[in-house]
Parts: C-alpha cells; structure tokens; sequence
C-alpha cells in the first residue's frame, strides 16, 4: 500500500505536469491554424462575418476546446480505465453482486444521452451570445471617439447589458444541467449502495455465501469505483459543452481559402496590366461593372476620378484579387491574374489608402511591415520621400517611439506620410494610391509627389484622386461612371472636352471650399 500510495502520487504529479505542457502547445497550435486559415479566406468572407465574431472563435472557442475537452480527456479516460479495472475485480470477487452493481447503468446511459445533447444545444447558444457580446465589445470599443462625442452612454449600455443578460442566461443553463448530472450520480449511485447491502447480507443470512470479508472487500471496491463513474459523467458533461466550440471551429476550418496559382509575378521586371471585358457584379447592392476595358503599361501615371460609388476602388480590389471578376479577364503580361500566386502578386503591389491603419508599435516596426528585409539607407530613402525625416528627429526615440492605438497620436497628415513610406519600402512595381494625400497640404503634396517620381521613375502609378496635383501629374485620366469608363485622355484634353469631368471635379473644388468656409 506504501509503495503504491507513492508511485500513485509520482506519477499523478508527472502526468498533470506533461500534460499542461501538451494541452498549452495544442491551444497554441488551434489558434494559429484557425488563425492562418482565416487571413487565407476570401475578401467577402470578412464582409460577411463580423471581426467580434472571427475573434469570438479564435480567443473563446478555442479556449473553451481547451479547458472543457483538451483539459478533461486524460481524467475521462483514467477514470474509464479505473471503471473497466473495478468492475473486473468485482466480477472476480463475486459475479452476482456484480450483476446487480451494473443493473443500474442502462439508467446512466438514458440519462446521460438526454443530457449530451441538451448541454451540446445550449453550448451552441452559449458561444453564439459570446460572439455577440464580443462583437459589440470590439464595435464599440474601435469607434470610441464617436460613442464619446455622442456622450449617449446609455446606448451602449443597454445594448451590452442585453447581450450579457442573454449570455449569463444561457450559461445558467448549461451549469445547471452538469449540476444535474452530477447530482444524478450522488442520488442514485451512493443510494444504490444500500441495495448491494441488502442483497449481499441475504445471501450471507440464507446460503452462507459471500462472506462477511467479501461483502467488505466489495463494498471498499465499490466506493473507490463511486468517484470514478462521477468524475467520468462531470467529464462528459464537459465535453458535451466543448462540442459547440468544436463545431464553430471546424465550421471556419472547412472553408476553401483564396484560388492560388504558381507562377512568381515578382521575378518579372516590368509588368503590363490589361482589363479585357471585365464585368463584376456587387452580391449586396445593385452595382456593377460590364465589360471594362483599360490597359495600364509600365511608367504609367494613372489617375482614376468619378463620383462616390462609381467604381474606382473596386477596380483596384479586382486588382489585388480582393474580389475575383464574374466576366472577362485580367491579364498580366498576357497571363491571367488567377495563374499566379496570390501572395507573390500582391507583394509586387505598393497600397496607400485614405484612412491608412497604423499599427500600435514603434515607428521603425510600423515601416518594417512594409519589407522586413529593409536595409537603413532603404528606409532612410522612403523616410526622406514621404518628408518625414524632421518629424522623426525631433521625437525623443526617433524610430523606436511608440504609436499608440491607430496612430491616435499622430496627425492626419503624418499618419498618411508614415503609410506612404511603408508602401514605397516595398519597392513596389505598381503604387496603388487611393486619396492616399488627401491629409495634407498642397506644398507637402507637391513635395511627396516630386520625390516619388525622381526616386521611382518607372514605377507604375494607379491613383484614385481629385486634386490638381495629382492630376496635373498623370499622363492619363480615367473617368468613371457607374463602372463604365465614358472618358480618358491628359488632364488638358479632358478639361477642353469632357463636361463630365469638368463637372465632377468642380463639384469636388466646391464641397472643400465649403468645408474651408465652416
């Protein structure tokens, strides 16, 4: 008994400790496969999923597979093996005493079925209402600016509290359906002892058979089998509240990530961009783009202009592949743009947009995500193009301090200049600039614009903007009406020969002249 309480307690320790460790390094492993998986989905997978529901499943989902199944595995299955063992040794020390012991069990198997499956139905609403208090957490959270210039609190509190409530209502469920299977065991398992009793004290009284010893022996048996049916229907009860989480993951995990093709566009060095009858169609609204039509070649400077929802950033989301044409082609070097891989297609590609996301990190590593293989003199280069070079000479950690969320402490303008610099890092073939300079000054403007062309004369320029500036610089205007192209030519011709053109760009003079006058 010495020998066995100590090997008991050596290896019980062990084995909590190996399996922390495995149980740590599984959950890690979950979450950046649901992770990875999810940054290879469609564009319109995030469209359609809300980022507290994407994050709902990767924190507590995985979470929860984590502390209700992964954590509970090695019990059930020590407590399954305790059960096979015990229920051997009563058989061996009395067959029928044993029978009446195992009489009880076709109730368990009833019961606890109606219970996996209640506890799995009300798991499923129970993750359901996380994602939800999640996704309002996270919505509220990133607008914090406007919920504070609201100052309508009241709002939002209301909206969470009702999430909550609903969520702490469903968890009430489930906690109340383990208690009850929990309690099933105490209820009929310990009372159930005193029929062993009266049995075994029968046969003893008339046959003489089994022995007072047996009967002993059996019963101390018989208590030691007790926990184990108990820890084994607490961990089925556990897992069944897990299958829900299970099945949110899996459910991420059997989407088909992004068409990828093989060939390597970054291996080439000039690329020469064709729309040929590209149509699309927009799934959530009436929009559309029918039969499309532009060449962009090499040294380009394009500039894209229409009105709002004409369709000039959705040419550049069929671009990138955001969104995948319905009709016609895109080709790249004669080759259709499916045909090369996806990743290597849009490293060729330099993305500026009006509302550039910087990270919270230090100024150096929000640079480095444009190209971590970035020497110095590089980024001492785009730094110096983007006109940011003072700026960062006068903060007290120059490249290493840290912005906060957003860019929160940066001003319009300096967050547009750091995003520009992160993009030319990449040394892009082709420089996709949407409003992307609408935050600053003209001089400055003028300034970034000019370095770009003396220092990236022949990199292909597609941009989406309205200033003079810009298109005073282009060597071809597009414009754009309702995903048709209806004019091109210089900024000259146009202004001599399109009155659409003259039209938009008066109409976009005249609403920041108003915005000056307020």
């Amino acid at each position: 008994m010495l020998i066995i309480t100590i090997s008991y307690s050596i290896f019980n320790f062990i084995s909590r400790l190996c399996f922390v460790n495995i149980s740590q390094k599984s959950i890690l492993k979950m979450r950046n496969d649901v992770y990875l998986h999810i940054l290879k989905q469609p564009y319109k997978f995030f469209i359609k999923n809300s980022i507290g529901d994407v994050m709902s499943r990767i924190m507590n989902d995985v979470e929860n597979v984590q502390e209700n199944f992964s954590s509970r595995i090695v019990y059930i299955l020590g407590d399954l093996l305790r059960i096979i063992f015990v229920l051997a040794w009563l058989f061996y020390i009395d067959f029928n005493l044993t029978l009446i012991t195992i009489a009880i069990v076709p109730v368990f198997v009833i019961c606890s079925n109606f219970l996996w499956g209640k506890v799995g139905a009300i798991s499923a609403v129970v993750a359901m209402k996380k994602s939800e208090v999640t996704s309002t957490l996270q919505e509220t959270i990133s607008s914090v600016e406007l919920v504070k210039i609201i100052a309508n609190n009241r709002i939002f509190k209301d909206k969470l509290n009702k999430k909550s409530k609903e969520l702490a209502d469903s968890t009430i469920k489930v906690s109340k359906l383990k208690i009850i299977g929990e309690s099933l065991g105490q209820s009929i398992i310990i009372p159930y002892i005193v029929v062993i009793y009266l049995f075994g004290g029968f046969w003893y009284m008339t046959y003489g058979t089994p022995s007072i010893g047996t009967i002993i022996a059996f019963s101390n048996f018989l208590a030691t089998l007790v926990p184990a049916v108990m820890g084994f229907i607490g961990g089925i009860m556990s897992v069944a509240s897990s299958v829900a989480s299970v099945n949110r993951i899996q459910e991420y995990l059997s989407f088909e990530p992004e068409e990828s093709g093989k060939k390597l566009l970054s291996k080439e060095k000039e690329i020469k961009i064709e729309f040929v009858d590209v149509s699309f169609y927009q799934e959530t609204s009436d929009f559309k783009i029918e039969n499309l039509n532009l060449t962009i070649n090499q040294g380009d400077f394009i500039t894209i202009v229409g009105e709002t929802g004409s369709g000039k950033s959705t040419i550049v989301k069929l671009l990138f592949r955001l969104y995948d044409v319905d009709s016609g082609s895109i080709l790249i070097n004669g080759v259709g743009i499916k045909e090369y891989d996806i990743n290597d297609l849009r490293s060729v590609f330099g993305y500026i947009q009006q509302d550039s996301y910087i990270f919270k990190d230090s100024i150096i590593n929000n640079l480095l995500y444009g190209n971590l293989n970035a020497t110095q003199d590089e980024i001492n280069e785009v730094i110096k193009i983007s006109d940011l070079h003072n700026y960062i000479e006068k903060l007290p950690d120059k490249y290493d301090t840290i912005i906060e969320e957003r860019g929160s402490t940066l001003s319009g303008g300096e967050k547009q200049r750091l995003a520009i610099a992160r993009a030319l890092l990449r040394k892009p073939k082709l420089l996709v600039l949407d409003e992307s300079t609408s935050s600053l000054d003209l001089k400055t403007e003028e300034t970034v614009l000019n370095n770009m062309n003396e220092v990236f004369d022949n990199t292909t320029i597609l941009s989406i903007d309205h200033r003079l500036t810009t298109l005073k610089k282009a060597n071809k205007i597009i414009v754009i009406n309702h995903g048709n192209i209806v004019n091109q030519g210089s900024y000259e011709e146009l202004k001599e020969s399109s009155s659409e053109f003259n039209a938009i760009i008066s109409r976009k003079i005249d609403l920041k002249k108003q915005t000056v006058q307020v």
